[in-house]
């Protein structure tokens, strides 16, 4: 894995004290391929910055929720299908009305799905590590309970995974919420000793293989437990995958 330097493509202000909700972006952060980010809905804003609109690609997902809501129409944010890269401030305010209400367009639960409508090539096959079954008709998904098997499969293209096995070849979108290291959305579920083995078969992923495009890791406080229970962890994150970023 190439070290680069990182910066804040939004940088925290005063971070305790904000709230992230459906809709709000407080923080974007870039070192190489990897994005941290506060709301998860980010993470396409991230997709649609650093991919090529053209390239197959898989998809895992490693999160306490699914975030495969459907509850934007198409027309409303359509358009990005052909840009060639987005504001943040353009991404985040685009929006549709319903009942003379305006609503923005992406937020942290659809932002997989929209996606997924606009550039299907991404999600050629898809992987979840959720704790809920996944059943999704616009999503070929193998459910993964051991997302650290699959992380350490990469450098094999999936070798033992039937469902990957036309699509070996594809790299992959990593897509991380360190809610899932925490248990309804309050207490840290997943120890430190857990949380490192993650990162070090995530990292040796990233340095041994071309088969990462991105990764996206969204710290979710508002299911953490707030700003206090995840900003540790996402520092020792940031750390055991040697970026610089620290909150």
């Amino acid at each position: 894995m190439e070290v680069k330097k990182g910066f804040w493509i939004k940088r925290p202000i005063d971070i305790r004290n904000k709230k992230v909700g459906r809709y709000n972006v407080n923080l974007i952060y870039k070192q190489g391929n990897i994005y941290i980010m506060d709301n998860h809905l980010a993470a396409a804003y991230c997709w649609l910055n650093e991919l090529n609109k053209k390239e197959n690609l898989n998809f895992f997902h490693i999160d306490q929720h699914p975030d495969l809501w459907r509850n934007a129409p198409i027309e409303s944010y359509e358009r990005i299908k052909n840009h060639t890269s987005i504001l943040l401030d353009e991404f985040i305010s685009m929006s549709y009305q319903r009942n003379n209400e305006l609503i923005q367009c992406f937020n942290y639960g659809n932002y997989i799905l929209q996606i997924q409508r606009l550039f299907p090539n991404w999600f050629k096959k898809c992987c979840f590590a959720c704790p809920d079954i996944i059943d999704d008709k616009d999503l070929i998904i193998k459910y993964q309970y051991d997302n650290i098997q699959l992380l350490g499969c990469i450098n094999d293209a999936v070798e033992g995974f039937s469902e990957f096995k036309e699509d070996k070849n594809n790299r992959w979108i990593i897509n991380i919420d360190l809610d899932y290291f925490f248990y309804h959305n309050t207490l840290q579920m997943l120890s430190y000793e857990y949380i490192h083995f993650f990162c070090n078969e995530l990292r040796e992923a990233l340095e041994k293989s071309d088969k990462i495009a991105i990764v996206t890791i969204a710290l979710s406080p508002e299911c953490c437990g707030g700003w206090d229970n995840v900003i540790p962890v996402a520092n020792y994150v940031a750390k055991e995958l040697g970026l610089d970023f620290k909150l």
